[in-house]
């Protein structure tokens, strides 16, 4: 019986032999009513993160758009012209927060990352030719290495085409055998980096990769006992 302010649809059933069977136009309908009546199928993304705390914050430059089931989430993280500057005074590598996922208690469990990268080719810069290393971490890119938490969301991957653009494809599951599921406690080490490096090229002024594409996260939001 419905409750107060609830309408019930009566669906129809036909008997076929030993079995019960909706009507193709029934069948339709419960499709839609329950499409319609997920709990929390969808969440709008808040733009600052004076509200970090119902879901994910882009950075400049990127955009989110949300689709999940209740338990495991799905965001996707839309980039347009996201740039990483790599300083040559720092040794070839550099990086740039492009997510601020919720002051909650988070898993990770994949990560997919499908970016078109646009080498700046400055005087002295990365040039078509340079070999470059991309990965993303809950750290920020502190050498040219790329170890540890600058990419333990997806492992670095070097990228050796002779072309000013080019493409970075990879997910957490890149490296076989060395994916695990990542803990984010709390605004711990919530910001998520874009990592790069371009440690081959004979680099003599800063130079920038600029990003555009998609990078897709799932993950399981566990509760925050300070909530």
């Amino acid at each position: 019986m419905a409750g107060d302010g609830e309408t019930t649809t009566r669906l129809s059933l036909r008997e076929l032999g030993q079995q019960t069977v909706l009507e193709p136009g029934i069948y339709e309908t419960l499709v839609n009513l329950v499409d319609q009546n997920l709990p929390s199928a969808k969440y709008s993304a808040p733009t600052t993160p004076a509200t970090a705390g119902t879901g994910p914050v882009a950075a400049t430059n990127a955009a989110i758009t949300s689709d999940y089931p209740e338990a495991l989430r799905h965001v996707r993280i839309t980039l347009t012209d996201f740039v990483v500057t790599v300083d040559d005074s720092d040794g070839e590598y550099g990086g740039s927060a492009f997510v601020t996922l919720p002051d909650r208690n988070i898993i990770i469990v994949n990560a997919e990352a499908n970016l078109s990268v646009v080498k700046g080719n400055v005087t002295d810069g990365i040039a078509a030719a340079d070999d470059i290393t991309m990965g993303i971490g809950t750290a920020v890119a502190s050498n040219n290495t790329l170890s540890t938490t600058m990419q333990n969301i997806i492992p670095v991957t070097t990228i050796d085409t002779d072309a000013l653009t080019v493409t970075f494809a990879a997910s957490k599951f890149s490296a076989v055998g060395t994916a695990v599921d990542i803990a984010v406690p709390d605004a711990a080490n919530n910001v998520l980096y874009l990592n790069a490096t371009a440690v081959g090229a004979v680099m003599d002024a800063d130079d920038t990769l600029t990003c555009t594409g998609t990078i897709d996260l799932w993950y399981y939001d566990v509760g925050n006992v300070t909530s």
